[in-house]
């Protein structure tokens, strides 16, 4: 009996599906082809689907290609199966169902997002085959920056007002503050793509209109002007730092810091004290352990073990002696601070603060310190490798050419020391040459 009806539904799809090439053509909408049994067509493929009505709610389950997923004989014989699940059991018993009914209830962005994050966190995610290394921070911003605007809008209704309204909210912060929140509207739009570039892949909408937006129109301007300091205002930095080395410290190591390791401010200011040790690695007999930094780029995911100067050392010897038993390198200097360690934009502060005649800093730092490992002849691949801008084969390398690195280290430190020293000469010739206007001006008088 069973295989009488098998029979009669292959014969009927067989034909149907001829009859539905024949009046359309490569591409038609949903057909029903035998019972249970439905096929669609787009430029000439034909994907077959299961269909039932089962207690006033229809079961859908996408079956695959024909002749390339799936033949039309085993695409019927499925629909038994699927059939004699829902008849015995009331679901249909197989994963790629549950998965599908699933996203099939995903209504919101809230719910887009929230099937993302948790995708993301499995063990395998077939929609994101190579772990994004900076999804922690991707939810931070979704949950600070979009939740509240677009958290709650259907995707069905989702539009291209909704984008402006969310940009526009998210520039409004910069009311009253230093930062521009431009590169925290375009990440923003970024991340809204990636969701409905989701959405699309699941067939709950047919179109992103987070992709016609440029970061442009979310008020993102590239600073393609931004550059390393020039030699002049590197000096005059400098100066500036000896000038306060005695009351700011800590803050004047940061910069300098920075200045020689080229790392992201982000990275330098979480760091943890654990972080730093002794290796063994790339030593000959006759050589001491070297002391280095084992860093993860927060932005990249990228690990380095970041080679310390006795420049360095000594930066953060000093560092250490006050930090009060904190895990973390700079500490939070207030009690009451929501963050174990200091804000952000504390180096952005000191800066203009002390060298107003700079602007765009501290991340000019960065390009400082690519621009002096240049000008010092280390090589391309090794100076990006320095700085963490190496390719994602050596992403998890920590060793990458380190001996090279730890060279330009060493070459770059010397080049800082000998800046130090020539700003601390001008710094006096400077006083003195005050002085001596002082003391002219109080004999004239």
């Amino acid at each position: 009996m069973i295989e009488e009806i098998y029979t009669e539904r292959l014969l009927d799809a067989e034909t149907r599906l001829k009859t539905l090439t024949a009046n359309f053509g490569e591409a038609f909408p949903t057909r029903k082809i035998a019972n249970r049994l439905y096929a669609s067509a787009k430029q000439g493929n034909k994907t077959l689907i299961f269909r039932m009505q089962k207690h006033g709610k229809y079961h859908y389950q996408t079956l695959g290609i024909l002749d390339k997923q799936i033949s039309l004989e085993e695409a019927v014989e499925q629909s038994f199966v699927y059939e004699k699940q829902l008849n015995t059991n009331g679901y249909i018993d197989d994963y790629t169902y549950q998965l599908q009914e699933h996203r099939r209830n995903i209504k919101t962005i809230d719910d887009l997002a929230y099937d993302w994050f948790i995708a993301s966190e499995a063990e395998f995610d077939i929609t994101e085959p190579e772990p994004l290394k900076d999804m922690a921070r991707i939810q931070g911003l979704y949950h600070k920056h979009m939740q509240p605007y677009i958290g709650n809008a259907s995707i069905s209704h989702f539009d291209g007002c909704l984008i402006e309204v969310m940009v526009k909210k998210i520039r409004a912060k910069a009311a009253g503050t230093p930062f521009s929140y431009k590169a925290t509207a375009k990440m923003a739009r970024e991340i809204a793509e990636k969701l409905l570039k989701r959405g699309i892949r699941y067939r709950l909408i047919d179109i992103n209109v987070a992709s016609y937006f440029t970061a442009r129109e979310t008020g993102y301007v590239d600073d393609s002007d931004r550059t390393a300091l020039a030699p002049e205002e590197l000096l005059y930095l400098i100066q500036c730092l000896e000038k306060v080395r005695n009351t700011a410290p800590i803050n004047v190591n940061i910069v300098y810091i920075l200045l020689v390791l080229g790392t992201r401010k982000g990275d330098l200011i979480k760091a943890h004290n654990k972080d730093f040790g002794h290796t063994t690695k790339h030593l000959s007999d006759d050589e001491e352990a070297d002391l280095v930094w084992n860093l993860t780029a927060e932005k990249n995911g990228i690990q380095r073990a970041v080679y310390l100067t006795q420049f360095v050392q000594s930066l953060l010897l000093e560092i250490v002696e006050v930090q009060n038993g904190s895990n973390y390198l700079f500490p939070a200097r207030k009690s009451n601070s929501d963050s174990p360690f200091i804000s952000s934009s504390t180096p952005n502060k000191f800066i203009r603060k002390i060298a107003p005649k700079l602007t765009k800093v501290p991340h000019e730092l960065r390009h400082t310190c690519r621009t002096l490992l240049s000008e010092l002849e280390v090589s391309d691949h090794v100076a990006d490798s320095y700085i963490l801008h190496s390719t994602r084969r050596y992403r998890h390398d920590d060793y990458h050419l380190y001996p090279a690195r730890k060279r330009a280290s060493i070459e770059l430190s010397d080049t800082i020391e000998n800046l130090i020293e020539e700003a601390r000469l001008l710094n006096l010739i400077e006083e003195v040459m005050q002085e001596n206007k002082n003391a002219k001006s109080i004999s004239e008088s």
